[in-house]
């Protein structure tokens, strides 16, 4: 039978390549991946087999033992031949997480094997009978192949499995994407065609060729390397990270997960540029991945490396572990990380926290697993390794956790309060205002920082609802206790930028002013620059709003970031408040003029001015000096509750 080789070599070179490919990108990182990158290498094994027990080979002729050659290698062949589509239901199996679940069914592992095994016995029957193929000389140099009644047998179990794998597929078909799900049903109809093509016409050898061809068809569209890959790392990514715990947890796995996070990974690309920060961060991964790889043997576990985004990066831990071991590893990494990373001469020294987590128990998918990964470093205070039920003990971790319950309760409760911090006049000598700060203290919890339910609050919304409470709860205290008769002109109230954002801001100030009858003038609200530049026009519209009630602005936290002088003084501000980061360097010589010189600018435009976070003695004269008009600190008065304040200024203004 004369056979048509060159489909044999054509699949050799497309599989050479895709092989090639896979080890250049790294692309066998992975159970998933692994699965395809042996796939590929036993369907290259196999197009040489498939070559040499069919292709004329001129150094074997005219050599007595070349039927005996051809059909060892023919052996071969149909071996790697059922193992191929056993490995493809296992790789589909594991890419949509149902392969754990599938070895739990006997039935199904029933199915799975028994036609392999029936596969094997009648292939190995041939050694006897010869009844699924032969070889046999014809003439000296001639070799003649041919096919036994049996042979129709491997081809019906090959079909089976064909038909077998297509059925997995479809009840895999929700846990994947409609590209990836077409793309594997075209594979196995683009070999079913090969095989069709040569069990008709045996002379054709299109099975290799038409596996080589759905293995292009699996690269470009199942295992894309830019779908599956950080571009910046070369580690699998972020996407892939949600798929495969998602799998785990889909099949039943426990999932281990550690997390490390690269501190300040924006603030460090912005310092250094985009491609140094990329040679910073491809330099932590290598550092991680050899760590990794030299833990690999200990207990038997293994870690796949992720980088997810903005520094973070992942490792799914595969295999017995022991916990303690697992911490001792990872301490070490972030030892290394704490050491520095030397990229481009620069020794770059790195805050790297990291944490265990446990899939399903302690989070039940991949998404709550990023969320709280986006945050965990928060409850971390040093460079360290910890587990997820040790950081969920501590009392930080737990108000975080819950802290739009704590919120919502506090609302409810009335367990916010208003605190009050005096505010020296230098001119008069006396505490002439005070901020009103709002505090929160829970019943289980105790005092619950206000950085912490602020940001929180104004993340869930409830921020409009707490900035009611604060002006009413300051309006009804000056109301109540009439502080202007000791000697108090107003109390400055905090304004949120949520809150500037609401149209009827300065109809509901209004309302309130009418309901507790207090003057306009005995409130003075505080808005962060921030909050400017949200929305120029609808911000300014209601500061001009409420300044025509009679009320004043001040400017708070100014010189903790960057700030336009020029532009700010477009907004009615009565009070310009310098930010605690400044008071801090006051007596650095250089910035003590640099200071001075904004102080004496502010008090050119009319604007009075306020120090904030004065806390010694020399702080506040050099500020006194200076000429501002207040002085508010921890040097004059810390923050006090509503009766301690009252008790304060009869001491101190009467």
């Amino acid at each position: 039978m004369n056979r048509i080789y060159y489909f044999d070599y054509s699949a050799l070179i497309v599989e050479l390549v895709i092989l090639a490919f896979i080890l250049i990108r790294r692309m066998y990182r992975g159970r998933t991946n692994r699965y395809y990158f042996f796939l590929t290498l036993i369907a290259l094994c196999t197009t040489v087999t498939d070559i040499f027990r069919s292709v004329p080979i001129p150094a074997l002729q005219p050599v007595d033992w070349e039927p005996e050659f051809r059909a060892f290698v023919t052996y071969i062949f149909h071996i790697l031949r059922i193992i191929t589509p056993m490995l493809l239901v296992a790789m589909v199996g594991n890419m949509t997480g149902v392969w754990a679940r599938m070895k739990r069914s006997k039935a199904f592992m029933t199915a799975f094997h028994l036609p392999a095994v029936i596969y094997l016995v009648v292939l190995f029957s041939n050694i006897v009978n010869r009844r699924v193929f032969f070889y046999m000389k014809d003439g000296d140099t001639e070799i003649g192949y041919g096919r036994g009644p049996l042979m129709t047998v491997l081809y019906v179990i090959a079909f089976y499995y064909l038909v077998f794998t297509i059925l997995v597929i479809f009840s895999c078909r929700r846990r994947l994407t409609r590209e990836k799900h077409l793309a594997l049903l075209s594979f196995y109809g683009i070999v079913g065609v090969g095989l069709v093509i040569e069990a008709l016409k045996p002379e054709y050898l299109t099975q290799m060729f038409s596996m080589s061809m759905a293995l292009l068809v699996l690269a470009f569209f199942v295992f894309r390397p830019d779908q599956t890959y950080d571009a910046d790392t070369g580690a699998r990514s972020y996407e892939t990270f949600i798929e495969d715990v998602n799998n785990n947890v889909y099949s039943g796995i426990p999932t281990n997960v550690v997390f490390g996070r690269l501190s300040d990974s924006e603030a460090i690309r912005s310092m250094v540029g985009t491609a140094t920060y990329r040679k910073i961060i491809r330099q932590i991964f290598s550092t991680i991945e050899s760590h990794i790889k030299e833990g690999r043997s200990l207990h038997e576990y293994t870690v796949e490396p992720y980088y997810l985004r903005n520094g973070l990066y992942a490792g799914i831990v595969s295999g017995p572990y022991d916990r303690e071991v697992l911490r001792q590893r990872m301490n070490e990494l972030v030892t290394k990380a704490w050491k520095g990373f030397y990229v481009d001469g620069m020794l770059l020294q790195m805050d790297f926290h990291m944490c265990g987590v446990e899939v399903p128990k302690d989070f039940p998918d991949a998404e709550r697993l990023i969320a709280f990964a986006d945050t965990y470093d928060y409850y971390l205070t040093e460079n360290s390794f910890k587990y997820y039920d040790e950081l969920s003990m501590e009392r930080n971790f737990v108000i975080r956790a819950q802290i739009d319950r704590i919120i919502t309760k506090g609302l409810t409760g009335n367990n916010f309060r208003m605190y009050y911090q005096p505010i020296w006049s230098v001119k008069e000598k006396r505490f002439r205002s005070a901020e009103a700060l709002i505090r929160l203290h829970d019943d289980e919890l105790g005092f619950i920082p206000p950085d912490v339910f602020i940001k929180a609050a104004e993340k869930n919304g409830t921020i409009i609802k707490i900035g009611d409470f604060v002006i009413n709860d300051v309006m009804r205290f000056i109301h109540d206790n009439k502080p202007e008769t000791m000697g108090v002109d107003f109390i400055e109230v905090n304004l949120s930028i949520l809150q500037c954002l609401q149209g009827d801001l300065a109809e509901r100030i209004n309302d309130a002013f009418k309901k507790y009858d207090i003057k306009a003038g005995q409130v003075n609200f505080e808005i962060t620059e921030t909050a400017t530049e949200y929305a120029y026009d609808a911000v300014i519209s209601t500061m001009k709003e409420i300044s025509n009630m009679g009320s004043g602005f001040s400017l708070d936290d100014y010189g903790s970031g960057y700030s336009n002088l020029q532009r700010l003084m477009s907004f009615p501000y009565m009070i310009i408040k310098i930010d605690k980061s400044l008071v801090d360097q006051i007596t650095v010589p250089k910035k003590r003029k640099m200071i001075e010189n904004t102080v004496n600018f502010i008090r050119t435009t009319g604007a009075k001015v306020v120090v904030e976070g004065v806390e010694t003695e020399e702080q506040a004269q050099i500020f006194i000096d200076m000429g501002v008009d207040y002085i508010q600190g921890y040097y004059y008065a810390r923050p006090m509750p509503e009766e301690e304040y009252l008790e304060f200024l009869r001491k101190n203004n009467i």
